[in-house]
């Protein structure tokens, strides 16, 4: 199979590779003087009536940032407004201890869809525990266009729901990078209306449920086992992110469905320069349900994996399955040499299984360009913009942080 090849095949030539685990740190940011960030320039024109203080700039142990912007509605519908705040710090000695993070960006439309998410990823001191959650509360409408990587933009349906998340992981560092743990995951579908007059989007539903279709709840156990030798999930420069994430999900636990599922993530990082930002980065994952029936909304689909990355290109939930494989690379770097620019080029692909044939339909590419502006070089955190182009499909996308 394609893709379990491809994960051999990136594992073999990372791990070899003299200095993935030699560099666990970011590009050499020691002399900041000769690094440039927005609050550089502002400080430069005299923007703000204040006085420029490296020191205290470099001491601060937290570092929060804020960003109030528009990008393109999932589903085409005009813009979404957007506040994107990343709060990042260490808490333990910055040499033996990651990059802490909690990422909220709340966005709408002002058109029926309202979307508050939160991500965090806590390393304590000395990387003993990690500590990630996802929490969400989602008013959304969204297309949905059946089941498999094979449908087309008309078969598109609309399914209006709310959604409450609670997924809550507690790891423990057992040996260099590895840590292991488990935890519980809490997801609640809500006033669910499915467009009646689609005899498409009946057939999507009855497949996993009896009508009607009003609510739906997982709600279970997850065991976690992953290695992290990245230093700054917000923009690694170096190192390994692999993970394999087990769900049980049972009516013990007030589930509507039993059912299990399994998520392995690899996460790949080589830079070949440590003066400036010029890296290689792959992503792949495989997504599938073990067993059992989840709630139709609940199944692999694009951009609704953990972190809403899975697909970039194209709209969320625009492929949907029993089984999700999905992989991209990116290629960094800096356009100015103080850091203040930079850009990238990516491609993806994605392919989803239909559950009535148990196989893999086509492949859906895409690929796009994005520009980079330091917000902050402490940090290292760029403001972002992707245009990516998909299978009758585009959108763009505004940030903080690396897409991944």
């Amino acid at each position: 199979m394609w893709f379990s090849k491809t994960y051999i095949c990136l594992i073999a030539l990372f791990w070899f590779s003299n200095s993935i685990f030699a560099q666990r740190g970011l590009i050499d940011t020691a002399d900041f003087t000769q690094k440039k960030d927005i609050v550089d320039v502002i400080l430069s024109y005299k923007l703000l009536d204040t006085t420029y203080k490296p020191p205290a700039r470099v001491s601060k142990r937290l570092r929060v940032s804020l960003l109030p912007t528009v990008a393109g509605t999932p589903g085409g519908e005009g813009v979404a407004y957007v506040t994107a705040i990343t709060a990042s710090m260490f808490l333990g000695n910055p040499q033996t201890t990651n990059l802490s993070s909690i990422y909220f960006f709340p966005y709408t439309n002002f058109k029926g869809k309202w979307i508050f998410p939160i991500k965090s990823y806590i390393w304590t001191k000395d990387n003993r525990w990690n500590f990630v959650g996802d929490y969400r509360f989602l008013i959304y409408p969204e297309l949905t266009y059946g089941l498999g990587s094979s449908s087309k933009k008309e078969d598109a349906t609309e399914v209006k729901y709310k959604q409450f998340r609670f997924h809550q992981s507690v790891l423990r560092n057992v040996f260099s990078y590895l840590v292991v743990g488990g935890g519980i995951r809490i997801d609640e579908h809500f006033d669910i209306e499915v467009n009646a007059d689609s005899t498409a989007s009946a057939n999507y539903f009855a497949y996993y449920h009896e009508p009607p279709f009003r609510e739906f709840t997982s709600n279970g156990l997850t065991a976690t086992t992953a290695f992290d030798s990245r230093m700054n999930s917000l923009n690694p420069q170096q190192g390994i992110y692999a993970s394999a994430t087990f769900s049980h999900i049972n009516k013990a636990f007030g589930s509507t469905t039993n059912w299990n599922s399994i998520v392995t993530r690899l996460k790949l990082y080589h830079s070949f320069n440590t003066k400036k930002q010029n890296l290689i980065a792959f992503w792949l994952m495989y997504w599938q349900v073990l067993s059992g029936k989840p709630p139709y909304l609940d199944l692999p689909a694009t951009l609704w994996d953990t972190d809403y990355k899975a697909g970039r290109g194209y709209y969320p939930a625009r492929f949907r399955g029993d089984a999700m494989a999905f992989m991209e690379a990116e290629y960094r770097f800096d356009i100015t040499k103080n850091g203040l620019w930079g850009g990238t080029l990516w491609s993806n692909a994605q392919t989803l299984s239909s559950p009535t044939t148990n196989a893999f339909g086509s492949i859906a590419p895409a690929g796009g360009v994005g520009l980079r502006l330091k917000f902050n070089k402490f940090s290292n955190t760029n403001l972002t913009f992707d245009i990516g182009i998909g299978r009758q499909s585009w959108n763009y996308y505004f940030s903080l942080g690396e897409y991944f």
